[in-house]
This record gives structure tokens, C-alpha cells and sequence, in this order.
């Protein structure tokens, strides 16, 4: 289920993505059969004591951070019951949002506004809630509420739930509301706007260009309908109409820096990178203080792998005490690239904010573990576990993979067991566990967790390739493992090791004439020691020792610490 990602939560709702918790409702208890009917009475209302919402509120607090998230929605749910504070009611929409509980979220959302009826955000929150949960006619009227509260902010407002209408709503379903809004609200251009976004959003482009150009008729000197309108044209595979659209607004305002950083950013987006450098280039040049620009040079730099360019130019964000947290992630990034892992650290570490902190903190804890720091790495990503309960997913998978790495195979296997229990299908975490149990020797289980891969997607590539290739390696079920190995060179006709996966098959059958074939090809597609062993061993095999040797030779400079490379070749060699 995912959370919301929109402006109106900035401030608000400090995680975001996928929510990996969703709490089932709890079924009514039957009522016991009454001979007699009781008497009725009125059930009094408990009086609520000071504080006592407050304390619920802080029992769930102390659930979060405790990883007991099931106790949190029950202490917040009790929580709202109680409540006669805004503050409170903001804090529960929050959390509910936050770990995916749509429900309590909503019901929260109408509690805070029936509060704070003069707050927008608690009524934008609401609109959003409103249409997620499918209550078109109550989205309608919190949407007409809010534009009313609004005044003449009521365009701003709209504005502010572009993101969130746009990326986690269904299309159709915000369409409907939008085209009822009506009245005065027709003649604001910022209505058409953000219905011409989300439109976009949803591939309805016929309608996205026909409200964009309704908006720019209400709005000529705005540029943002500008820009959105030659994205669609983009879209609809119309590039040179998208340019005539922004060279015509550049020519109109030759002044307006976002317009052209706008125009740099879509040619980016349309392949045409070095046309983009030119023209952010071109605005740097006349405004070096434009940190939107030098950002996306950054990127662009990183895209072209023009590392040292890349460089200095998140060096310049940082000078300008601009998108600090996304340039330490990068230069973070291009240092542990260059193997250089103290320096990544520092920079990784810094990064507090934003949609960044999770790949940085991933990332760190790789380097961490790269560096013989693994029991720090893992302690890192069980505090990112707590307080990140929506990436609980990822931050399973990348401990596991890291176990993998370091040869901490049964560890790796626990903690896949661990994230499987919360997770239980899915294939990440089980395919990573197969790998790792297939280490251990633990074939019986290895085939259980691909085949429930299979189970449910029975031409997964990898699922396949990995169960071909163990049967072909570790059992007699060579047959067998032809098949499944042939599926899978089907969906990836490319991809090097299920080629390799095809010679060894090919190898393990008797066929030495297309196992050198499909290892000779895989070996030219991807330097690895295990290709390199796998063609070897087949060379050596058929008598072409000196050929054999010379490609073992060259993968051990490349690959010193390979075991498999290393086993191959003292196993044939003895």
C-alpha cells in the first residue's frame, strides 16, 4: 500500500514509500440470542481526563520506537477516540499514514478538521484520504470546503495537491471529482492545471492537452502550463512541437531562469543530454548562483559518467547551502565508487533529510560492511528498521545480500527467515535465502523456496535460471535442468549468466561443442571468475589445457579471491 509522497504532508509525515504494515480489520462478535429483550439504557459518555488522549498518543510513540506497530495503531486508534486536540489528531494522521493504516488516517483526517475547521492542511489532507478510500461525494465536498476556506489562496491550495492527486490517487476517480467542482472555481487556471497533471500522470494525454490549453488560456503569462504542455506533446511523440512551445515561451521571456531550466530538464528527459548541458550551461553561465541548474548538471554529469564534472558541481550546491543532503548523497556515491571509503562515509553520514536518507544509510551500511565493519552495518540497518517501518522490506533484503557477500551464509539465511515472516511471499527476500542456503548445501530447501518463486510467477527469469543451474551443478537432474534453464534464455535472451547457466547444462550433458559455444559467448559479454572457471574447465576437458590456463591466468589477476575460480583450477590441475 503505498503512503503519500505531496507537499501538504512536508512537515507532517517523516517517512515515505511503501507501507509494509496493514492491519486487518477485526470481525464484529456475534451477539448472544436474548430470550427477553433488556431494557434500554442510554449509554452515558465517559469522561475523558486531562491528558489521557495525550498519554495514548505517547504509549504509541513508545510502541514505534520499539518496532511494535501493531500496538501503535491500537494506542493511536484509542487515542482519537478520546481527543478534543488538534495536535493531537494531526500527530495520529501522521503515524496512520506513516504505517499504512488508510482507515485510521481518514478517521483521524476528519477528526483534526472537525477540530481546526479553519486549517487547510487538515482539509487537503482529507480531500486526499477521502478519494483514496473511493468516497467521491465526501472528496467532493472536503475539495469545495477547502477552496471556499481558501478564498483567493483557493488556486495555491489546488496547487498544493498537484503531487499527491497526480501519484497516489487513481486517475479516473480525481478526474470525476475535479470535473464537478464547477462554479467560479471553472474560471481558475490552476483547476484546468492540475487536471491537465493528472491527466498526464494517467496516459489520458488527449485530455491532459486539451485542459493544459485551458489553463494557459485563463493564465498566458504563467509558465508552468507552458512547460506541462510540451511534456505532453513530448508524450504524444510530438518533439518538435514540444520545442516550438518552449522556444516560443523563452522567446516571450528570455529572462525567466526556471523556464529555461524547465527546457534544459526535458531535453534531458528526451535522450538529448548534450543539448541539455548546452543549455543549463548556457543559464549557469548567466546565473552561477542557479542551484536548479547546477543540480541537474550534477546528475547529468553522473548519467555520463563524467565523474570529476559530477563532482564539482554537488561541491557547488554545497557552497550555495543548496539541496545539501542530495549532493552528500552523491559525492557520498561517486567516493565509494572509486573504492575510496572513509571519504564516502563522511559524506554519507550527513545526509539528514529527504528522500535520500534511505539509499545513503543503505549505502553507508554496505561500505561499513566492505570495510570489515559488518556488526556496525547491521546495527545500522536494525535502527533504520525501527524507524523506517515502511522500508522494512528493503532493509531486510539488503542486509541479507550483505551476510551473502561477507560469507556469513547462515547468518544470511536468518535474517531472510526474519524477513520472511513479515513478507512471506515475497520473491526478494525468498530467492536471496535460496542462494544462501544453497551454500549451506541445503538443496531440498534451496528447490522448496524457488519453486514458491515459480509458484507464483512461472516464467521468472531468475527463479528459473537459479533453479536450472543448482540442479544442473549439484545433482544428476540434468534434463531437468536444460528446461528450465531454456525458459529462462527465452524471457532474457541476453543476459550473460543464464548463457553461462546454458553452457554448464550443455557441459554437464556431454555436449562439449555447445557448451564451449555458450560459455565462449557469456565470457565475452561479462568479465567473472565463475564464466572464466565454467570455460576453462570445458577447454581443459576437451584437451585445450594451454587455452584453459591462459583464461584462468587472466581472470586470477582480475579476481585473486574467487573460490570457485580457485577450486576449478586446483581440482583440474591435481
Amino acid at each position: 500500500m503505498k503512503l503519500f509522497r505531496y507537499s501538504i504532508l512536508t512537515g507532517l509525515v517523516m517517512l515515505t514509500g511503501c507501507a509494509m504494515f496493514e492491519r486487518e480489520p477485526r470481525p464484529a462478535p456475534e451477539p448472544e440470542p436474548e430470550a427477553v429483550a433488556p431494557e434500554v439504557v442510554p449509554e452515558q459518555p465517559r469522561e475523558v481526563r486531562p491528558g489521557e488522549a495525550s498519554g495514548w498518543v505517547m504509549s504509541g510513540e513508545l510502541a514505534l520506537r520499539r518496532g511494535n506497530y501493531e500496538r501503535a495503531l491500537d494506542a493511536f486508534g484509542r487515542a482519537i477516540e478520546l481527543t478534543g486536540e488538534p495536535g493531537v489528531a494531526q500527530r495520529v494522521t501522521e503515524v496512520a499514514l506513516t504505517l499504512g493504516d488508510d482507515a485510521l488516517a481518514l478517521a483521524a483526517a476528519r477528526h483534526w478538521v472537525e477540530l481546526a475547521p479553519t486549517r487547510t492542511e487538515a482539509r487537503q489532507v482529507q480531500v486526499v484520504l477521502e478519494l483514496r478510500s473511493g468516497n467521491e461525494v465526501a472528496a467532493l465536498e472536503a475539495l469545495r470546503e477547502l477552496l471556499e476556506l481558501s478564498g483567493e489562496g483557493a488556486g495555491e491550495s489546488l496547487l498544493a495537491l498537484r503531487d499527491s492527486l497526480v501519484e497516489d490517487v487513481e486517475t479516473d476517480r480525481v478526474l470525476a471529482v475535479l470535473d464537478q467542482v464547477g462554479g467560479d472555481y471553472e474560471q481558475l487556471a490552476e483547476l484546468h492545471y492540475v487536471r491537465a497533471a493528472v491527466a498526464y500522470g494517467g496516459g489520458q494525454l488527449v485530455l491532459a492537452e486539451t485542459a493544459v490549453a485551458e489553463a494557459r488560456q485563463l493564465a498566458p503569462e504563467w509558465v508552468d502550463p507552458l512547460v506541462l504542455q510540451a511534456r505532453v506533446l513530448v508524450a504524444r511523440d510530438q518533439p518538435e512541437a514540444a520545442e516550438e512551445v518552449m522556444a516560443q515561451g523563452l522567446k516571450k521571456y528570455p529572462g525567466e531562469d526556471d523556464l529555461r531550466l524547465a527546457y534544459g530538464r526535458l531535453l534531458f528527459e528526451m535522450g538529448r543530454e548534450n543539448d541539455a548541458r548546452r543549455e543549463l550551461e548556457r543559464l549557469v553561465e548567466a546565473n552561477p548562483s542557479h542551484a536548479g541548474a547546477i543540480r541537474i548538471l550534477g546528475l547529468l554529469a553522473l548519467d555520463q559518467e563524467r565523474y570529476d564534472d559530477a563532482h564539482d558541481y554537488f561541491m557547488r550546491l554545497l557552497q550555495l547551502g543548496s539541496h545539501a543532503d542530495e549532493a552528500y548523497y552523491y559525492l557520498g556515491s561517486l567516493e565509494a565508487g572509486q573504492g575510496n571509503e572513509a571519504t564516502a562515509m563522511r559524506w554519507l553520514s550527513q545526509v539528514r533529510e529527504g528522500r535520500h536518507v534511505l539509499p545513503a544509510r543503505i549505502l553507508l551500511a554496505e561500505t561499513l560492511g566492505e570495510t570489515g565493519n559488518l556488526d556496525a552495518a547491521r546495527e545500522l540497518l536494525r535502527q533504520m528498521r525501527q524507524a523506517r517501518p515502511d522500508a522494512r522490506l528493503a532493509l531486510f533484503e539488503v542486509e541479507g545480500r550483505l551476510l551473502y557477500n561477507q560469507g556469513r551464509y547462515q547468518a544470511a539465511v536468518e535474517v531472510y527467515d526474519q524477513g520472511l515472516d513479515e513478507f512471506p511471499d515475497d520473491r526478494t527476500l525468498l530467492y536471496g535465502r535460496a542462494l544462501s542456503l544453497e551454500r549451506l548445501d541445503r538443496l531440498a530447501a534451496v528447490e522448496r523456496d524457488l519453486r514458491r518463486i515459480l509458484a507464483q510467477d512461472p516464467d521468472d527469469p531468475l527463479a528459473l535460471n537459479a533453479l536450472g543451474y543448482t540442479l544442473a551443478d549439484r545433482t544428476s537432474r540434468h534434463e531437468e535442468a536444460l528446461g528450465y534453464i531454456a525458459r529462462a534464455l527465452e524471457q532474457q535472451p541476453d543476459n550473460p549468466a543464464i548463457i553461462d547457466s546454458m553452457g554448464w547444462v550443455k557441459y554437464r550433458l556431454g555436449d562439449y561443442e555447445a557448451a564451449e559455444q555458450y560459455l565462449r559467448r557469456a565470457h565475452e559479454m561479462l568479465d567473472d571468475p565463475e564464466i572464466s572457471a565454467h570455460l576453462g574447465e570445458v577447454l581443459w576437458v576437451i584437451g585445450r589445457r594451454e587455452e584453459a590456463r591462459e583464461i584462468w591466468r587472466q581472470a586470477m589477476e582480475y579476481f585473486p579471491d574467487s573460490d570457485v575460480l580457485r577450486e576449478t583450477v586446483q581440482r583440474l590441475k591435481d
